[in-house]
């Protein structure tokens, strides 16, 4: 893990026992900018799904500066659900960046994900700023802060 990742030792506990249990579907990752939400989120993935190339569980959009558009929320549903027919133990991740580009019809399409994910399917949205983010979405995900911590918890993973 990298130094951000260490920093979040509490976070990163935290969902691995969550995962142990029932694990919600839907989730959002926030902190500030430079926090390590990325790393932390890919460490996570990496965890769960061991042994897994990261190219066949992890989708993702936005992670450029250029908005996916309602028929790339389209094309990863799709995705995601023809995955997750080939191996049902596999979690398969839809991980989501700058929310706040993404157009109305986008977003709505990205709603109905949230409301009825594909099997084995796990969202994450990654932000800066929970107010960018709508409150359709805001309250039918789960939020988990990603601080600023200091680097006394760097040795405890």
């Amino acid at each position: 893990m990298n130094e951000k990742t260490k920093n979040h030792i509490e976070e990163f506990n935290f969902l691995k026992n969550c995962f142990r249990s029932n694990f919600p579907h839907s989730w959002i990752f926030y902190g500030s900018e430079g926090v390590g939400k990325y790393q932390f989120t890919i460490n996570f993935i990496k965890e769960i799904n061991k042994g897994i190339n990261l190219h066949q569980c992890l989708f993702e959009i936005n992670n450029t500066e250029i908005s996916a558009s309602i028929n790339d929320i389209r094309d990863l549903i799709n995705k995601t659900t023809l995955t997750n027919s080939y191996n049902g133990k596999l979690k398969t991740f839809i991980l989501i960046h700058s929310l706040d580009l993404l157009n109305i019809n986008a977003t709505n399409a990205l709603l109905k994900m949230i409301e009825e994910p594909p099997d084995n399917t796990i969202i994450i949205i990654l932000a800066c700023n929970l107010k960018v983010i709508p409150k359709t979405i805001t309250s039918r995900c789960l939020k988990l802060k990603l601080k600023v911590n200091n680097s006394e918890n760097f040795n405890k993973l």
